[in-house]
């Protein structure tokens, strides 16, 4: 059972678009970060769908704006999507768009071989990390350690990385752990339990 909870006005229902374009799914799933779940947030389902793109573009767009952010990193691989989205839909919102880049999980050993790919921050500028699922923060934070490795290898270290964005925080300790990094972290919807174990999705967009 799916709970819609939100205190914004949306033009659409929020949690009825991840429902539409099959991006929850029910059954047994082992994560990624070894626990088992009764249920599956596939994110891809609604980052390539044209219209769940739209929608995650918007958001994001606005609280990246809002947030005065100049560049924006996506992890790998399932946020490479929402980088792109972004970076394109950005430009479309009036003002400067936001250049996008991000982080392999490991090196490609041709081409280049960088761990970054795409625009990197410039000194001075602020830098927002996004991901599509947190669960214990740990996939996410490894990201954002190998980002500050490759810019200091590259003598970028006069940006500010404040700023942590996800799809869907599973609330299991994600947050928490991103935060004792002192990061700021927020997430267009936050999964909870009711009292009879029924997931429930809150909605915090604009």
């Amino acid at each position: 059972m799916v709970v819609f909870e939100s205190e914004v006005r949306a033009e659409i229902d929020p949690v009825a678009l991840l429902e539409k374009t099959g991006a929850l799914l029910y059954g047994e799933f082992t994560l990624a970060s070894g626990k088992t779940t009764d249920y599956y947030f596939d994110s891809k389902l609604l980052t390539l769908d044209p219209e769940g793109a739209r929608f995650i573009a918007e958001q994001l767009v606005r609280k990246l704006k809002k947030e005065n952010i100049d560049v924006v990193g996506g992890t790998a691989y399932s946020a490479i999507p929402i980088a792109s989205h972004i970076c394109l839909y950005s430009g479309y919102e009036g003002g400067q768009g936001i250049p996008a880049f991000y982080m392999r999980k490991e090196s490609k050993g041709h081409g280049t071989n960088e761990m970054a790919e795409g625009i990197l921050p410039r000194d001075g500028q602020n830098v927002a990390i996004v991901e599509d699922v947190v669960t214990t923060g740990g996939s996410l934070l490894d990201s954002i350690r190998k980002f500050e490795s490759v810019a200091k290898e590259k003598g970028i270290d006069g940006y500010t990385l404040k700023h942590v964005f996800a799809i869907l925080d599973r609330g299991e300790g994600g947050r928490e752990a991103v935060e004792k990094e002192g990061y700021d972290f927020w997430a267009l919807f936050t999964m909870t339990r009711t009292a009879d174990g029924s997931v429930t999705f809150q909605y915090n967009g604009f």
